[in-house]
């Protein structure tokens, strides 16, 4: 009896310690049985737990950062006005705009992260969708835009005959949203940018493209981190909240496909999208 009253009395103490918040609280794992296995099964959840407690507590910090430096600076700027260290014209006026602008996209990319984060997020508006129209009506809306900077777009669907899949067409529109705003923003001016759909008997990839700045190796894994910084040309000092990535990872996989980020041929970033064909 004792063999089963003591494995039994440290799991009840554990759940306990887990209960009063000390996530730290580990189980002797002792023999080699069923109980032995249900010790090692509490651990490894009392260590998921404290991980996510972790990230949690590093995204609020994040967080906070985030939205304290556009905070400051449209205190400052309105305080300066107030003192009449700066007139009250149109230009000035238009500077405090352009922050609650950048304030306004940072708390819609955090709430547009929160809910694609959520474990009940479900993307239930599917349908069968065609692909390259969604990405042709982006390219459509994105024209103006990219030829301000001298930006050359070119698309190949050849080897994709049928792009339809089974998807939520607002939020796979979002996504490859947010992958033309990467390249807009952080693609140098006379650049260029490269769509290609391929097609597998399961699968539809989608390949977007650009050309100079890259980013160092090391950074390729974390670009879909949250608020991750790249300390180079390519950084949030474009306009960027640094979640757009992140919200695509969680879209994209809400929808059982995967994303990854590779270096381009044409000398910047290479995004990777493969979305399941069927439901």
């Amino acid at each position: 009896m004792k063999y089963l009253l003591t494995p039994l009395g440290a799991l009840h103490r554990g759940a306990t310690e887990i209960a009063n918040g000390n996530l730290e609280h580990r189980i002797e794992q002792i023999g080699n049985d069923e109980l032995t296995d249900l010790i090692a099964s509490f651990n490894l959840l009392a260590a998921s737990l404290a991980k996510q407690k972790e990230i949690r507590e590093q995204w609020l910090s994040d967080i906070s950062h985030e939205l304290r430096t556009p905070v400051a600076v449209l205190r400052g700027e309105i305080e300066a006005l107030q003192d009449g260290i700066r007139p009250m014209e149109p230009k000035y006026l238009e500077g405090l705009h352009a922050q609650v602008t950048t304030l306004t996209r940072l708390i819609d990319d955090i709430h547009t992260l929160s809910i694609s984060s959520d474990s009940a997020f479900r993307t239930n508006q599917r349908s069968d969708i065609a692909l390259a129209d969604i990405i042709d009506d982006l390219l459509t809306r994105y024209e103006l835009r990219l030829a301000s900077k001298s930006l050359s777009v070119t698309t190949d669907y050849s080897s994709a005959p049928d792009t339809t899949i089974y998807a939520d067409a607002k939020l796979i529109q979002q996504v490859f949203q947010n992958l033309f705003e990467n390249c807009f923003r952080y693609t140098n001016e006379q650049g260029n940018v490269g769509i290609t759909l391929e097609s597998t008997a399961n699968e539809l990839i989608a390949i977007i493209e650009d050309s100079a700045p890259g980013v160092p190796n090391e950074a390729l894994p974390k670009l879909f981190d949250r608020l991750y910084r790249v300390d180079s040309s390519r950084s949030r000092a474009s306009g960027g909240s640094g979640l757009g990535l992140a919200i695509c990872q969680n879209i994209i996989e809400a929808h059982q496909g995967t994303i990854e980020a590779t270096h381009s041929s044409l000398g910047g970033v290479k995004i990777v999208v493969r979305l399941p064909k069927h439901h």
